[in-house]
C-alpha cells in the first residue's frame, strides 16, 4: 500500500499556510494605501476562515487542497491586476505553500526511508507529550515533575535497551571532589561503576564524570527564566579535562553531553534569546533544548573555509519546528549512541551515517512558503577567499505587473543629444 504524508505533517503544513496567509494580509494592512487594497484584504479574510475550518476539522479525510489552490491563485491574480492598475508594488504570495502540500501528499516511494524516520520521531515526540499532559492531572507539582522524569526515563530505556544504563537522577563527581547539583537523568555505559547510596533499584546515583555519557535536565514547564536556571546548573557539572586524550574519537570535546527537555515550553524565540545571553556557545556544556510541544533548539558550529588561509568558525543556534520537530529527539538518541561507542571503543560508523541522515533532513525540504517568482535570494560568492563576485540564485524582486516602464531612447533634437521616452 502506498505510504502518504502522515496526519501530523499535513496539519503542520496547513497551519503554516494559515500563518502565511495572515502575514500576507498584515503586509497589505500596513501599507499607507491599504484602503485601495480592501477587496484583496476581504478576500484574504474569507480565505483564512475557510482554511481555519479545514484545519480544525478532519483535514486528513477531507481533501480540499484543489479548492484552496484555486483560491490562492485567484487572490494572487487579483492582487497583480490591482498592483498594475495602481502602478505600485504590492505582491501577494499564497500559491507555493499549497504546491508544497500537493507535492508531499503524493505517495512516498518505498525507498524514501528518511521521511519515514522524520514522521516516526514526530510520533514518538507526540506520544511523550500526551503522557505528560495526562500527568498534569496530578495536583502536586512535585508529583508532576517526578512523573515527567519517569516518562522520559522509561522512553530512553526502551530505545537504548541494554546498551546503556539510564539512571533516575543523582550527582556527578570529578576526581578533585567537585560535585554537580542534582541531575534529573544520567545516562552511563552499561558497565559503568556508579553506585546508589541507598542501594535501591531506582534510587539516586553518584557517578564519576568520566563514566557519564549524558546529563539531562527535565522540567514539566520550560520558560525563559527556567532555562537560564537549568543552564546555570549544567555549568556546575565538573568538566572532564582528559576527554581529548581518553576519547579522541569523540565528535565533541564537551563531556558529558548535556540536554534540557521541557514538556510545555515558552515560545521558541524567547528560549533562543535566553540561551544566547550566556555568550559564546563553545563555553557552555549545553548541546540541545528539546521542547516536546514544539520542537528543539540545538547548537551548531561550522568552519567557513572559503579562505584557506583564514578559516572562520561560526556558532549558531538552529531551531527545528513543524514537520522537523521530531528530529531533535532522533539526534539526541544518535549523539548518545555515538558517545557510548566512543566510551566502549566500538565501531561508530553506523552512528555517523545515522547522524548525517538526520542532519540532512534538517535541510532537505526548503521553506514551503518561499516564492521564487516574487522573492529574491542575492548572495555574492567568494573567489579564493579574496574577492566576492556575482549572484547565486534569483536576483531582485520585480513588481507584480505585466508591463514595465517605457524604455528610454536617445533622440537628436536641433543637433543636440537629448533623452526622451517613447510611449
Amino acid at each position: 500500500m502506498a505510504k502518504r504524508m502522515n496526519r501530523f505533517e499535513l496539519g503542520s503544513l496547513i497551519r503554516i499556510a494559515l500563518e502565511h496567509a495572515l502575514h500576507q494580509q498584515q503586509k497589505l494592512l500596513l501599507r499607507p494605501d491599504a484602503d485601495k487594497f480592501l477587496p484583496i484584504i476581504q478576500h484574504l479574510a474569507r480565505f483564512q476562515i475557510e482554511l481555519e475550518k479545514w484545519h480544525a476539522g478532519k483535514f486528513h479525510l477531507d481533501d480540499r487542497l484543489p479548492h484552496f489552490l484555486k483560491e490562492a491563485q485567484s487572490i494572487e491574480q487579483e492582487a497583480d491586476q490591482l498592483s498594475e492598475s495602481l502602478w505600485t508594488h504590492a505582491p501577494v504570495s499564497l500559491v507555493p505553500i499549497f504546491h508544497a502540500i500537493a507535492d508531499r501528499q503524493r505517495p512516498l516511494k518505498d525507498e524514501d526511508y528518511p521521511h519515514q524516520i522524520r514522521a516516526q520521531y514526530n510520533n514518538f515526540r507526540l506520544a511523550l507529550l500526551e503522557q505528560t499532559v495526562g500527568a498534569r492531572f496530578l495536583a502536586n507539582n512535585t508529583d508532576l515533575g517526578d512523573e515527567t522524569e519517569r516518562i522520559l526515563l522509561q522512553y530512553f530505556e526502551r530505545r537504548f535497551g541494554q546498551s546503556v544504563r539510564v539512571l533516575r537522577g543523582g550527582h556527578i563527581f570529578d576526581y578533585a571532589n567537585n560535585r554537580s547539583p542534582q541531575i534529573d537523568i544520567i545516562i552511563t555505559p552499561a558497565n559503568a561503576l556508579g553506585y546508589c547510596p541507598a542501594d535501591t533499584g531506582d534510587g539516586k546515583y553518584n557517578v564519576m564524570v568520566d563514566q557519564v555519557l549524558a546529563a539531562i535536565s527535565v522540567t514539566a514547564t520550560l520558560s525563559a527564566a527556567t532555562l537560564r536556571e537549568r543552564i546555570s546548573q549544567l555549568q556546575k557539572i565538573p568538566r572532564l579535562d582528559a576527554s581529548a586524550q581518553d576519547f579522541a574519537r569523540s565528535e565533541s570535546t564537551k563531556w558529558p553531553l548535556c540536554y534540557i527537555i521541557g514538556a510545555d515550553s515558552d515560545v521558541v524565540e524567547s528560549l533562543t534569546q535566553a540561551w544566547r545571553e550566556f555568550g559564546s556557545l563553545d563555553d557552555l556544556p549545553l548541546e540541545m533544548i528539546l521542547m516536546l510541544d514544539s520542537g528543539y533548539i540545538r547548537q551548531r558550529s561550522f568552519v567557513d573555509a572559503s579562505d584557506p588561509g583564514n578559516p572562520i568558525k561560526h556558532e549558531q543556534l538552529r531551531e527545528g519546528c513543524g514537520i522537523r520537530a521530531g528530529l531533535g529527539l532522533a539526534l539526541l538518541e544518535a549523539q548518545i549512541a555515538k558517545r557510548n561507542c566512543v566510551w566502549t571503543n566500538q565501531a561508530s560508523g553506523w552512528v555517523d551515517r545515522r547522524i548525517k541522515q538526520i542532519t540532512d533532513l534538517e535541510f532537505r525540504d526548503p521553506d514551503p512558503t518561499w516564492d521564487s517568482k516574487r522573492e529574491g535570494l542575492i548572495r555574492r560568492g567568494p573567489i579564493r577567499g579574496v574577492l566576492s563576485w556575482g549572484f547565486v540564485g534569483m536576483t531582485g524582486s520585480l513588481p507584480a505587473c505585466k508591463s514595465l516602464p517605457p524604455r528610454p531612447v536617445r533622440k537628436r533634437s536641433n543637433g543636440v543629444n537629448a533623452w526622451a521616452r517613447t510611449m
